[in-house]
């Protein structure tokens, strides 16, 4: 029997073979070919040749005689249905692979940690996104082989909703999906590009997400909160009367800090480092200057620690570092938001007693009064930091700085205390106050209203760029709107006499 005869025997006819090519628009234009059968240790199975002479162009479909054959159904109908099913997938992958999508979560969250050109905060945060895609589509039992085909696009879509319904916001799930997608990215990068090369491509495009992102997710306006000037003085006096009242305790007591005590006022506790009350030290310079919590809570004391240490070990990371010049103390901050920028801080902090050395003496400025005796002393806010906080790589150690001196503070703990501290017990929400992040805002809105800086100058300081800084920083000052409408009063505009030329 003739490979002819043998294909005819399992329901290959030229007639139906020919219309299925022409009725199928990826056979016909992009996989122009026919079906063969082939022998294989005794067996007969279904191929389908491309046209091309290329590597690999005959592409296995199935036995002749599959163990799920409906009935009624012929051999080469069940190959046809098969051939359809790995068009799908351009032949990388058939439907029929059991592999689920999730599974391909761990190695690609390998790829990440392997990233050399991604800071460890964006590491940390497209590891946790796309960790909180993959339990989704574990779920829902997502298959790896429907990412290169047009249901991906529903699966995509699907899980729009599903973080719609979380509660969160357009921008927020427009973030979390760039995650998803460099995700299917890697699915199909070729592997000399460290991709898994599974794929040839997805459908799944920067347009395509923005379109049913406007088309499925209502933008919730947003709430523009109110400013008042009063509110950043009062923010800004309370963290100046908590630093200076330990600043002159610690200047009254020969340079030690206060015990700890219990309610009853008895000391019951060894010499101490400052514990919550450094929320008012980051607090005063979030306020003043407008900084990310970072930019100042993992800054370094000196410029050698910056070029010893940061360099050779994080050279991609954020990094800021104080460094003292003749007009005062500059942190220079490196790539913030892939943006360097330096920003002097000329505060002080009164005494009304002398600091307790010579060094703090060299630096901190003494006024006289009218008989020439000492009446206070200004010292530079981070001179304080410096003396007040264990010398360490940073300039706000860890607690824990005897066993570990270089050691980071933990940042989720130092929030906690600020919202235990700032907002709880202080009542900072009536400023509009939620989290240490609002603090940049209240920077902002202050700069504008009160200063004679322009936007431009602001943004160098901050490291926002005008638009950001619109969108997001500015708070309503309903007061600054009124001021304007009494500049120009109504009665001033009805003393205005009309000219005699009506034309």
């Amino acid at each position: 029997m003739n490979t002819k005869e043998i294909k005819e025997l399992y329901g290959w006819n030229e007639t139906l073979e020919k219309f299925s090519i022409s009725t199928n628009p990826q056979l016909k234009k992009e996989f122009p070919g026919s079906f063969r059968i082939k022998k294989h240790k005794g067996k007969y199975f279904w191929y389908y040749r491309l046209s091309n002479n290329v590597k690999g162009r005959d592409k296995y479909l199935c036995s002749v005689e599959p163990n799920d054959l409906e009935p009624n159904q012929t051999s080469f109908e069940y190959a046809l249905g098969v051939l359809n099913e790995k068009l799908r997938s351009k032949f990388v992958m058939g439907v029929r692979n059991k592999s689920y999508l999730h599974t391909y979560i761990i190695p690609y969250k390998e790829n990440i940690d392997n990233d050399k050109h991604l800071t460890s905060s964006v590491k940390s945060g497209r590891r946790n996104t796309i960790d909180r895609f993959g339990s989704w589509s574990k779920n829902e039992g997502v298959r790896l082989n429907i990412v290169p085909t047009n249901e991906m696009k529903n699966v995509f879509l699907k899980y729009i909703k599903f973080l719609e319904k979380k509660g969160n916001q357009k921008a927020t799930i427009k973030a979390q999906l760039q995650i998803v997608r460099y995700f299917l990215d890697w699915l199909c990068k070729d592997k000399l590009l460290d991709g898994a090369e599974l794929f040839p491509s997805h459908p799944i495009s920067v347009n395509l997400q923005n379109e049913l992102l406007k088309k499925h997710i209502t933008t919730i306006p947003r709430e523009i909160k109110t400013f008042k000037n009063s509110y950043y003085t009062q923010g800004y006096e309370m963290c100046n009367k908590k630093i200076q009242t330990i600043w002159q305790g610690y200047c009254e007591n020969d340079g030690k800090l206060d015990r700890i005590r219990d309610k009853h006022g008895k000391i019951n506790q060894p010499p101490h480092m400052i514990g919550r009350d450094i929320v008012y030290f980051i607090s005063y310079l979030q306020i003043r200057m407008g900084f990310r919590l970072s930019e100042v809570f993992y800054s370094y004391r000196n410029r050698d620690v910056y070029n010893d240490f940061h360099i050779p070990n994080y050279p991609n990371e954020m990094a800021s570092f104080w460094e003292k010049s003749e007009d005062g103390w500059i942190i220079h901050i490196k790539k913030s938001k892939n943006k360097d920028r330096s920003v002097p801080f000329t505060d002080t902090i009164r005494s009304w007693v002398i600091p307790p050395s010579e060094e703090l003496l060299k630096v901190s400025k003494c006024v006289l009064d009218k008989k020439g005796n000492s009446l206070y002393w200004d010292t530079p806010f981070i001179d304080v930091c410096m003396e007040l906080f264990p010398n360490s790589y940073y300039l706000f150690p860890s607690p824990n700085h005897k066993e570990s001196p270089n050691s980071k503070r933990s940042k989720t703990y130092y929030m906690n205390e600020f919202k235990i501290e700032m907002v709880l017990k202080n009542g900072w929400d009536k400023f509009g106050i939620n989290s240490s992040h609002d603090l940049r805002r209240f920077f902002v809105s202050h700069s504008i209203t009160n200063t004679e800086l322009t936007p431009f100058q602001i943004s160098q300081i901050t490291g926002h760029n005008i638009v950001t800084m619109e969108k997001f920083y500015i708070r309503d000052n309903m007061k600054e709107k009124f001021n304007h409408f009494k500049k120009i009063t109504q009665q001033d505009l009805l003393k205005i006499k009309p000219s005699k030329n009506k034309d």
